[in-house]
């Protein structure tokens, strides 16, 4: 038990701050500060033209300061969105857009930002309801941002 103990003490502890919003208004409040805090770089996924809607005219301005980067699997629902669309290859298609489109599912993810390689919101549907993640300090998020924009490809214009 002893042994055990010394294990517990001298591993160091991992600092995730992680935090779920159950409320709309919350998340698009956290959305909004996360907006106004941006200073790079912020890459947004998302499969649906409605919640890149609600959020177009500030995600407009945000991209006209920082690098902006707006990945979509399907781009027939984004007319004119005011900024450049991206679309993803077959690993982000795969791994992470396939599983934001809309069905039955008790979980389906809506949209995922990722602010200056630090921050992230991930924005879902449980068992209907929206519902926010949002985290930083995340190790690998520096990692996962750059592979994203390693292969994902402009089209159209703004």
């Amino acid at each position: 038990i002893e042994d055990l103990e010394d294990i517990e003490t001298d591993t160091a502890s991992l600092d995730l701050p992680c935090f779920k919003l159950k409320d709309k208004w919350a998340i698009e409040k956290q959305i909004f500060s996360l907006l106004r805090r941006v200073k790079k770089q912020l890459i947004i996924l998302c499969n649906d033209p409605e919640w890149y809607s609600k959020f177009k005219q500030p995600l407009i301005e945000a991209s006209k300061k920082v690098d902006f980067y707006l990945i979509v699997r399907d781009p027939t629902g984004f007319a004119n969105p005011g900024v450049r669309l991206y679309v993803g290859d077959a690993l982000v298609n795969s791994a992470i857009l396939e599983i934001m489109k809309k069905d039955n599912s008790e979980k389906n993810l809506c949209s995922l930002l990722f602010a200056d390689e630090y921050e992230k919101i991930l924005v879902f549907y449980e068992n209907g309801k929206e519902t926010g993640l949002c985290s930083s300090s995340f190790l690998m998020t520096g990692f996962i941002v750059q592979s994203i924009l390693e292969r994902i490809t402009p089209i159209g214009l703004k």
